[in-house]
């Protein structure tokens, strides 16, 4: 009895720890995001413009996001207030030896914190869980298709662990140790399954904000190359080399998209440590891009230098213009 006593203080040690793992991989995960790639929007806004029915539904997701993330920080103090009396009830129950009416009653005093603290942790996870939905929701970045898919994910995950909830609440003093072992065990799967779920989340949320900045560079980016091209040619300057490293420009940008359709793909498929390495690739050939780009732009400014009867201020917009396209594919380490 004893020993089954110990396991079951032990398991729920451990299934206690996992709520609290989510939430901080969740900001870890994000905070490596906002210090990957970043996009400096340049002189022509050249995103789409939200229109005003889903700007308001952003808007609105957004309000339910922050929200969320109260109702999270409030079952987290939940938590620990559930924690912090079990801890103390398990020195007790520790401490006590050979008292034949304290000991017993303490043991069922933890049982009692032991489903406390359950039910505290299946919250736990279901808030953590509401919080990174309203945050897809509120992302203008991934696709409604995409997103929908996660939305109906991390919801049936949320009724599953409702329905979980339900059953731990509905325990008494007088279940047995191994009705509570099997109550752990079963939570311990969900919130598994739930970290899943999260790190699926985070990862579409990353590379979406990514696949937004590949679509610039191999669309609009090989434009504004052309564009240059074109305005050397109408001065009868030999854009010989500039229409190469153009093609080299392009034919990276290919590579790039490619890449970024593969790790795409992985998330959809669940595989999340391929998406990882690919998503690696992709910053390593936004690199490349970028030192391709610093090529084209070297060489035009050493060809439009020749041209005669220039204006100081079209070289001063000129500047500006490749100083902002060189920022944009800058990566901050």
């Amino acid at each position: 009895m004893k020993k089954l006593m110990v396991r079951l203080v032990l398991a729920i040690f451990v299934v206690g720890m996992l709520p609290m793992a989510i939430a901080e991989e969740e900001e870890n995960q994000l905070e490596g995001e906002r210090n990957g790639v970043k996009w400096k929007q340049g002189p022509i806004d050249d995103r789409p413009k939200l229109g005003k029915v889903l700007d308001e539904r952003i808007k609105l997701a957004k309000e339910r996001y922050g929200q969320a993330k109260e109702h999270r920080i409030e079952a987290k103090e939940r938590y620990q207030e559930a924690h912090q009396r079990f801890v103390q009830i398990k020195d007790k129950v520790k401490a006590c030896v050979d008292d034949k009416e304290e000991c017993p009653r303490l043991k069922s005093e933890l049982k009692v914190g032991v489903k406390a603290r359950l039910e505290r942790t299946a919250e736990l996870v279901e808030k953590s869980l509401e919080k990174i939905a309203n945050r897809v929701e509120s992302s203008t970045n991934i696709d409604d298709e995409d997103k929908d898919a996660l939305i109906a994910e991390i919801e049936a995950k949320k009724t599953e662990l409702a329905a979980e909830l339900e059953e731990i609440q509905a325990m008494s003093e007088e279940s047995t140790n191994e009705e509570l072992k099997e109550a752990i065990k079963s939570l311990k799967e969900k919130w598994q399954e739930a970290k899943k779920i999260q790190q699926k989340a985070i990862a579409s949320l990353i590379n979406s904000k990514l696949n937004n900045l590949v679509e610039r560079i191999s669309t609009t980016f090989s434009e504004k190359l052309q564009q240059r091209i074109d305005e050397l040619s109408e001065n009868d300057l030999d854009t010989t080399e500039l229409e190469t490293l153009k093609t080299e420009y392009d034919s990276l940008a290919e590579e790039l998209t490619n890449l970024q359709q593969q790790a795409h793909d992985k998330i959809v498929e669940g595989d999340l440590e391929a998406h990882k390495e690919l998503q690696q690739q992709v910053k390593e050939q936004i690199k490349e891009v970028k030192e391709k780009l610093r090529e084209f732009m070297k060489e035009f400014r050493e060809l439009k230098s020749g041209i005669v009867n220039e204006t100081s201020d079209e070289e001063e917009t000129t500047e500006d213009e490749t100083e902002t396209e060189e920022d944009e594919t800058t990566e901050e380490e």
